[in-house]
C-alpha cells in the first residue's frame, strides 16, 4: 500500500508542473487587443465592442469600448470612453466584473476596475478564446452595454499592449 502511494506523488510530481505550465500558456494567450468584426458600410451608425485583456496569473484586468461606427469610420477618435474590468480565469474562460457607470479617457495608466459605491451589483461578463483568435464576449448579469449584444464575437487585432 505505502508504496503505491509513493508511487502515485511520484507521478504527480511529473505531471502536476507540466499541466500547470500548459494551462498557463492558454490564459496567456487570451492576452490581447480584441475588436468586433468589421462592420459592413451603412449610413446608419452602428456599434462596434473593442476589448483589450491582460493576464496576470489568473487575474485578468482590461478595459472595453463601445464605439459609433458610420460608412466604417469609427466616429470619435481620441474622444473614446472606456469601462475598466477585472475577474479570475476559471479553466478555458475568464468571468469579469465591471462598473458600466465608470468610464475613462485617454491612456488607461493607473486606471483600475473599481466596485459600484452606491449598493448596486456590478455587470458580469465571460470572455472565452475560441480558435487562437476569436475572442467571445457572453454578458451574464447587471447592466448590459447600450448597443452591444448579449454575445459577440471579437477577433484579435493585436497580441500587444496599446
Amino acid at each position: 500500500m505505502r508504496l503505491n502511494v509513493v508511487r502515485v506523488c511520484f507521478l504527480l510530481a511529473l505531471v502536476v508542473p507540466f499541466a500547470a505550465d500548459s494551462i498557463q500558456g492558454q490564459n496567456r494567450a487570451m492576452a490581447g487587443l480584441f475588436q468586433e468584426r468589421e462592420l459592413e458600410h451603412s449610413r446608419k451608425p452602428q456599434t462596434q465592442l473593442t476589448v483589450y485583456v491582460q493576464i496576470h496569473g489568473n487575474i485578468v484586468t482590461g478595459d472595453f469600448s463601445v464605439d459609433e461606427v458610420v460608412n466604417s469610420i469609427r466616429q470619435g477618435q481620441g474622444d473614446i470612453w472606456r469601462i475598466p474590468f477585472r475577474g479570475r480565469l476559471e479553466g478555458g474562460r475568464a468571468r469579469i466584473k465591471y462598473n458600466p457607470a465608470v468610464t475613462f479617457r485617454g491612456p488607461d495608466q493607473d486606471v483600475a476596475y473599481k466596485p459600484p459605491e452606491d449598493g448596486r451589483k456590478p455587470s458580469v461578463a465571460t470572455l472565452t478564446l475560441k480558435g487562437g483568435d476569436i475572442l467571445v464576449w457572453n454578458w451574464v448579469r447587471g447592466a448590459k452595454i447600450k448597443g452591444v449584444s448579449a454575445r459577440v464575437f471579437l477577433r484579435r487585432v493585436s497580441t500587444q499592449p496599446k
